[in-house]
């Protein structure tokens, strides 16, 4: 897990630095933050970047897709969590 997780800091930080050229498509940075921290779980974060996206790029269809895909699931997984709490 934690080699699969220091990829994604990796990725993530090279996004970053692609982030300071003035030629760079910076609505594709932003979906792609949002895909990584999507992948690592961490969907607050993956919303407001496919939100960034969408703000840079108000066509964008896969950053909508996405974000359309994530709607609720910080509320669900909340849900999930205190719902085991209960069980125990």
């Amino acid at each position: 897990m934690k080699f699969t997780i220091g990829k994604y800091e990796k990725a993530l930080n090279c996004f970053k630095k692609c982030e300071k050229f003035d030629d760079v498509n910076k609505s594709e940075i932003a979906l792609n933050n949002g895909l990584v921290f999507r992948a690592m779980a961490k969907y607050d974060e993956a919303i407001c970047a496919f939100q960034e996206a969408l703000n840079l790029d108000s066509n964008y269809e896969e950053a909508k897709r996405c974000l359309d895909g994530l709607k609720g699931m910080p509320q669900t997984f909340e849900f999930i969590k205190k719902f085991d709490k209960q069980r125990t």
